[in-house]
């Protein structure tokens, strides 16, 4: 097992975690941290790219900008017509130098929700 590379830890986010990104395209929320957060998405981005997100986590709302580190083919869903849905799961590293309201909200949240034991099951973008 290699070691863990991330500043901060992350925290899982069972359903319930949803956005949009690019203003119209919709992401799902699987885990969260003090850095980025890894989004669940119907069609790849970009590496390097730039986009505004916002999202609802619990009670959380942000609306930021972030970075694509990395985006990859993540599995197939069912969509509510029954057929197959390629996923990608992507990176996200909220821009630097960016000191929101929301980040600082993103914080408090994090410290509360740290210990919150992971759900299962993937989210689909709403």
């Amino acid at each position: 097992m290699s070691p863990e590379r991330r500043k901060s830890q992350r925290v899982p986010i069972g359903h319930g975690g949803n956005g949009k990104i690019k203003a119209s395209v919709p992401v799902g929320i699987r885990n969260l941290s003090q850095e980025g957060a890894l989004l669940e998405v119907a069609c790849p981005l970009r590496p390097g790219a730039a986009y505004d997100l916002k999202a609802v986590v619990d009670e959380l709302e942000l609306a930021v900008q972030v970075k694509i580190t990395r985006c990859r083919a993540g599995g197939f869903v069912t969509d509510e017509r029954g057929g197959r849905v390629l996923l990608y799961s992507a990176g996200a590293e909220f821009v630097t130098g960016v000191e929101s309201p929301d980040l600082s909200r993103l914080k408090d949240w994090l410290s509360r929700h740290a210990e919150r034991p992971p759900t299962n099951g993937s989210l689909h973008p709403a």
